[in-house]
């Protein structure tokens, strides 16, 4: 699911909008995350310092030169699987741009644009929602067939087992 809690309108550095991000995830899940996916920008020092007071890990690169030390595999393989997780995200603005044309605004004033925005974003939540549904659909249905083949099976197995042979 994709939310949008800042338009701005004005130039800024994204980098200063990391707090909020991250207070805004707290205040609507109760707690901090565990893990951190964000560009490069936001991992400046001041973000670094902050995050690692409130034990958020975060995906990227560390700052200065790389360890010499050897790495397991296993060590190669987790940090990468993490920032593979990092390609849903962008690919999500992508389908926003791409797809439902967020990219190709031309709304004239600020709250219309804003509106043009917020529902792309609604329709993509509506069609995350519907392939979840369809999925959950599919799945009971295979359950719900499954269990009317069991019965089935054991009414047949009972009636069996009730014959009485003919001599």
């Amino acid at each position: 699911m994709s939310r949008v809690e800042h338009i701005g309108w004005e130039a800024f550095n994204e980098s200063m909008d990391l707090k909020l991000q991250v207070a805004a995830y707290k205040a609507t899940f109760g707690h901090y995350p565990e893990l951190l996916l964000a560009d490069r920008i936001y991992f400046n020092r001041e973000n670094r310092k902050w995050l690692k007071q409130k034990n958020i890990r975060i995906v990227g690169a560390s700052l200065g030169r790389p360890t010499k030390e050897q790495l397991s595999p296993y060590q190669k393989r987790k940090p990468r699987k993490e920032r593979n997780q990092r390609n849903l995200i962008e690919g999500k603005f992508g389908q926003g741009k791409n797809d439902y044309g967020l990219g190709n605004i031309e709304a004239k004033r600020k709250d219309t644009s804003e509106s043009w925005i917020g529902t792309i974003f609604f329709v993509m939540n509506l069609l995350t929602l519907t392939k979840i549904s369809a999925t959950y659909t599919i799945f009971c249905t295979y359950i719900q067939k499954w269990r009317t083949e069991l019965y089935l099976r054991s009414q047949v197995l009972s009636n069996y087992n009730n014959l009485v042979p003919v001599l």
